[in-house]
């Protein structure tokens, strides 16, 4: 393996070996007896999905958890499940893997290499691999970090198996063997692949998550944790918004830059560190590229002379790095000095803020290839950057610092992470630039359901009244069939009421309206709703009925169509189904209170 390439993540405490939990694995407890640091992947879903958890409320949502060990993500491939660990990578738009194959060749000499490696997956053994063609991985080139990776499409599902966790199918997958990149990636960036012509791009899988509506815009933020706070601190990976709960907030926003390539390009405006606050980067401010994928910090050559001087550093020209002596070790660990970066948009002027480093976020060990195999080496994770280009910072700076892309606004955010192990997980939506926020006049779902449940509450309360005027008007009826020719409270011996004494008897006429008792069932029923009185008859299963107060009055619409019924006389219209008193009765008791006979009576007699 050449040492100018990648150092082995997995032998890295600070990056790798300390955050890096693989469950039963002899490797962790080989690289670090630090207890492990455990985070959740989240998605806001439009409701909200989050990988530390949008609706789509962004993923959301709740819940939709899945294990992320360290800085590692956990992905399943293929449909016949394979799990490996990956890292976050803020640049690739793609996801690799270890290959099983070429991945830990017998010339490894570190006898759980696979496990070592997050684990290898094996395409032989998936039911959905669809091979496509070896072509270079098309990232880091300009680290001199670029190689290449057997390409094909399979099933790639985010969370261990069974987490539920979204599975998108014929998604770009590579398979890879290099040492330059330990363990296997997961790209955050939404770009589209292109094989060998730009005619057919391959959908990312941060765009295929915004097209089906499981996340609610192309957004993501992200902090790599802290294996040093506490007992090992979470990352945080949320897709479609972002955490408020893990940093303080920033008013600095930054746009992306002009090459899509190195989109996330921040201006470093200075660089200061030690117990005197030396300045760790003399020769001015400059513009560096934003990179999880890689572990180190990529500086100008002086200003890492600065950093080697101030804090005793050694400068190994074989391996290519800034070794840390035990000696030296020692003094950091009791003076513990901090080193802050301030950034803008520029390198001059502008918005900026601050990240602050301990040095334990530097404090990291590499192993073999850069050393002889079984040994350990502590060293500071800078690397001299041959030009402009190179300029990166990596894995090591997202332990501090949370990182908020934007990419259908085309911004970026850069906050410091903030540790508070009592924090509550706070998760906001950013909304997609389509999203139409809901009218400010509309009524809200909760003063909805009021009006609903007031109107069934109305239509109940209405319902109950015509109920209780219909019991009513049948009471009505059967008392006036049950009451005839029985004597009431209030009556004399005879059947009168006494107020009624001088006023004429109740009569049988159908032509004497002028009285206002109640008409007897022998006459045809007025109704006040309409005068017509000929248009209303009985219902069709009352025809005919022998007991009059039975009968509930029609409505209008109840007798249309039943005029046929008019001619046939019904048996509620016979007079001599009432017990009415005859004219001897009414003549002999008049002859008793001695008054003459009432005109229309002696009429009808006549």
């Amino acid at each position: 393996m050449d040492p100018a390439g990648g150092i082995p993540p997995a032998y890295r405490h600070a990056t790798v070996a300390r955050l890096c939990a693989l469950s039963s694995s002899a490797a962790t407890k080989r690289m670090s007896s630090a207890p492990p640091a455990f985070a959740f992947v989240s998605y806001l879903f439009p409701r909200l999905l989050s990988v530390r958890a949008a609706s789509t409320s962004c993923l959301p949502s709740g819940a939709e958890q899945a294990r992320v060990t360290g800085r590692l993500v956990w992905d399943q491939v293929g449909e016949k499940p394979q799990n490996v660990n990956v890292f976050v990578s803020t640049a690739a738009f793609d996801t690799w893997v270890v290959d099983s194959a070429i991945g830990c060749p017998d010339a490894v000499p570190i006898a759980d290499c696979k496990d070592a490696r997050g684990g290898t997956f094996n395409y032989n053994n998936s039911l959905t691999w669809t091979p496509n063609s070896i072509f270079t991985l098309a990232l880091e080139d300009n680290l001199n970090l670029d190689s290449t990776g057997d390409f094909g499409f399979d099933t790639v599902t985010l969370g261990y198996q069974g987490s539920g966790e979204p599975s998108l199918e014929h998604q770009v997958v590579a398979t890879i063997g290099s040492a330059n990149y330990w363990l296997g990636i997961f790209g955050l960036n939404p770009q589209p692949s292109n094989f060998t012509t730009f005619n057919s791009p391959q959908t990312s899988y941060m765009s295929t998550l915004k097209d089906n509506n499981t996340i609610p815009s192309l957004s993501w933020a992200y902090s790599a944790g802290a294996y040093y706070r506490f007992e090992g601190e979470f990352a945080s990976l949320v897709l479609g918004g972002y955490d408020s709960s893990i940093f303080t907030p920033t008013p600095l926003t930054i746009p992306f830059h002009d090459d899509s390539s190195r989109d996330l390009v921040v201006g470093i405006q200075s660089i200061k560190g030690g117990l005197s606050s030396t300045n760790l980067l003399p020769g001015g401010g400059i513009y560096s590229f934003l990179d999880s994928t890689v572990t180190w910090l990529y500086l100008p050559e002086d200003a890492c002379n600065a950093f080697a001087d101030t804090f005793g550093l050694t400068y190994n020209s074989t391996a290519e790095l800034y070794f840390v002596n035990e000696s030296s070790h020692n003094n950091l660990v009791q003076t513990n000095p901090s080193i802050t970066f301030t950034l803008a948009t520029d390198i001059t002027g502008g918005q900026t803020v601050d990240i602050e480093f301990p040095y334990a976020a530097f404090d990291q060990n590499v192993t073999w290839p850069y050393v002889n195999a079984g040994e350990s080496q502590r060293y500071f994770p800078i690397k001299q950057a041959q030009n402009q280009t190179q300029y990166t910072l990596g894995r090591t700076f997202f332990q501090e610092a949370v990182v908020i892309a934007d990419y259908e606004r085309s911004s970026f955010t850069v906050a410091p992470r903030t540790w508070d192990q009592n924090a509550q997980q706070n998760l906001v939506t950013i909304h997609s630039t389509s999203y139409e926020p809901p009218s400010s006049s509309s009524l809200s779902s909760g003063a909805i359901a009021g009006i609903v449940v007031g109107i069934v509450a109305l239509v109940a309360l209405a319902g109950l009244g015509v109920f209780f005027l219909r019991c009513s008007r049948k009471r009505k009826t059967a008392g006036t069939g049950s009451a005839t020719g029985k004597h009431k409270k209030g009556s004399n011996a005879s059947g009168e009421h006494p107020e009624m004494a001088h006023k004429p008897p109740f009569t049988s006429h159908e032509t004497d309206s002028r009285e206002k008792f109640e008409l007897p069932p022998a006459q045809r029923q007025v109704y006040e709703m309409n005068g017509r009185q000929d248009s209303y008859t009985l219902k069709p299963e009352m025809y005919g009925s022998e007991s009059p107060a039975r009968s509930e009055l029609p409505s209008p619409g109840e007798t249309a169509g039943w005029s046929q019924y008019k001619s046939e006389p019904s048996e509620l219209e016979s007079p001599t189904r009432f017990e009415l008193p005859g004219d001897s009765v009414m003549k002999d008791r008049e002859k008793k209170r001695g008054s003459a006979p009432h005109p229309l009576r002696q009429a009808s007699n006549d």
